[in-house]
């Protein structure tokens, strides 16, 4: 009788391994439908971060480009429409260029950097700037927009639309 009874224990058993292997595979499935949600959501991200920073990019071109024009033709600051900084921080001046923008000035000086040489850059212009987003902000303007190429691990210069001088 012991026997019999150590092999329905043992069906039991194999029974509750199987539930408990079934559980477990239901878990890392959901785990990695999780982690393909959570990689869609940055990828998204990444994009909305480039739209912004172009935008921003292009605001700050078109500030300047308002600016060159009154120098040019003499005339002060048109007082009723202010500018974008004036009106977000209430008259104090904090223009700002955007990593971007910082980069590829930068790569216009000298044609190729290292990854490190950007960062040391975008320290010195943008100290507000977390260091650490910089490597995602190279990829998305390399892979994303094409505005940056690679000729070699860690060393970018200027592409696409970015290669044609003045383009600004």
């Amino acid at each position: 009788m012991q026997l019999r009874a150590l092999r329905r224990m043992r069906l039991q058993v194999a029974e509750l391994a199987t539930q408990d292997s079934a559980l477990l595979e239901a878990v890392r499935r959901r785990r990695r439908e999780l982690e393909d949600e959570l990689s869609a959501v940055r990828s998204r991200e990444d994009v909305l971060a480039g739209m912004a920073d172009s935008s921003e990019g292009l605001l700050a071109a078109v500030d300047r480009q308002i600016e060159r024009r009154r120098a040019d033709t003499g005339t002060g600051p048109d007082v009723s429409a202010g500018t974008a900084e004036e009106a977000s921080d209430g008259g104090a001046s904090s223009a700002h260029m955007t990593v971007p923008e910082a980069i590829r000035l930068f790569l216009r000086e000298r044609e190729e950097a290292t990854t490190k040489e950007i960062a040391d850059h975008i320290k010195k212009v943008r100290p507000d700037v977390n260091i650490e987003n910089l490597s995602s902000t190279l990829s998305r303007l390399k892979n994303e927009r094409g505005l940056l190429v690679q000729p070699r691990a860690g060393v970018y210069r200027l592409g696409g639309e970015w290669a044609v001088p003045n383009s600004l």
